[in-house]
């Protein structure tokens, strides 16, 4: 069995029945600010899939390795195995958190099945709300506080599950814009698929020949095009994703330089460590150490 790869993270305290919480299939905070998350500095790997509706105030931040505004009111929608780093937040930000399990995840996903707005979930991960309907954000997490804290009730699964799958349909899609677009272009359409290949299998897949047979493209087409829409070549996407997963378990996890050069596929902790510093500018153990 390799490291502890339980993921902690400076600054952030956490509720002492994390354990517990972690258990369950839906779970809330409804008050987290500025001050809280301020503290936060390193990049943030998530267990599990959380919905974070922003209330007031702004921030910045890395989803994924790419930029949002986020700014109230919002939900920002981050999937499990996803990595946030915040890089800007304002003194008066305030935010609910609902944290969901793979089972409750892939339940609402059932209910959904329309392919288009599931798409566009996870292509959108920042969701602008409209000023007017931030009030009914408000009250369904009061309701959903009242289900939740309701232990007398076995019913509590489906009743956090309908409440929010009629919310979900009665208000929430008012805010996806227009998901039925089919406007997106061929270059587009390769990006993305070529992002989220990248995110799936850049642990094991570090050569752009087995993206480029993936796509039905040439090498060179695939760099150029993702070079295009995002500023950066398919190659240093991969680079970024390594490092970044690299950071996250240097910072976060108990796991030795050894395991997390295992982890990534590295032939060995040398070989890991000289890319490290060379894109990064110091040795893994340097920035573990750093504060």
């Amino acid at each position: 069995m390799k490291g502890d790869k339980t993921l902690k993270y400076e600054g952030l305290q956490l509720p002492e029945n994390l354990t517990h919480i972690l258990e369950q299939d839906f779970w809330m905070l409804d008050n987290i600010n500025g001050a809280t998350l301020g503290m936060l500095r390193a990049p943030m790997k998530f267990t599990s899939t959380t919905s974070i509706f922003v209330r007031r105030g702004e921030c910045k931040a890395e989803i994924n390795l790419q930029e949002y505004t986020i700014k109230a009111p919002c939900v920002v929608n981050i999937a499990s195995s996803e990595i946030m780093q915040p890089l800007l937040i304002s003194e008066d930000f305030e935010g609910a958190f609902a944290v969901m399990s793979a089972r409750f995840v892939k339940d609402f996903i059932s209910q959904i099945a329309d392919e288009k707005i599931i798409n566009y979930l996870k292509q959108n991960p920042v969701i602008e709300i409209p000023t007017h309907l931030a009030g009914d954000f408000e009250v369904l997490c009061s309701t959903l506080r009242t289900l939740v804290s309701d232990h007398a009730n076995k019913y509590i699964y489906l009743s956090v599950l309908h409440t929010l799958l009629a919310f979900f349909f009665h208000t929430a899609v008012k805010c996806l814009g227009n998901h039925n677009r089919t406007g997106a272009s061929a270059s587009s359409h390769i990006t993305t698929r070529f992002l989220r290949l990248a995110r799936d299998n850049f642990k094991r897949e570090r050569f752009m020949d087995f993206y480029a047979k993936e796509l039905g493209i040439t090498t060179k087409h695939l760099s150029r095009t993702v070079k295009a829409h995002t500023g950066f070549t398919a190659s240093e996407w991969l680079d970024r994703l390594v490092i970044l997963e690299a950071k996250v378990l240097l910072k976060s996890s108990g796991m030795t330089i050894q395991q997390i050069a295992e982890e990534l596929n590295f032939p060995s902790q040398s070989f890991f460590g000289k890319y490290f510093k060379n894109i990064v500018g110091v040795s893994p153990k340097d920035f573990r150490n750093a504060r």
